[in-house]
């Protein structure tokens, strides 16, 4: 069984909605988040309750890492929130084929 990596474009088209990065999946890997070039706001990375005032504050050119030591990790509990409509990131994280 291989571990391949997975890349997801995360929109959040309403600034103040907090979107899951994924519906449905869980990792065994590390999930890695970068902001996109042509955002305008601060990306917001953290639980359900993510907002301007908690979570892991991202602007332009800025990634996290949520380290994982190969315990599946539910990506449906882990949210993004935006500043501004139509900021992106990017997620990488690690699937099992």
């Amino acid at each position: 069984m291989a571990v391949v990596p997975k890349f997801k474009l995360v929109t959040i088209t309403t600034a103040g909605t907090q979107l899951p990065i994924l519906a449905s999946s869980a990792t065994q890997g590390n999930v890695i988040g970068a902001t996109i070039q042509a955002h305008t706001g601060t990306i917001y990375v953290g639980d359900l309750d993510v907002d301007s005032n908690s979570g892991i504050k991202l602007t332009v050119g800025q990634s996290f890492v949520i380290p994982n030591d190969g315990h599946l990790l539910d990506l449906k509990q882990i949210y993004i929130d935006s500043a501004s409509n139509g900021d992106k990131a990017i997620v990488v994280y690690f699937e099992k084929t």
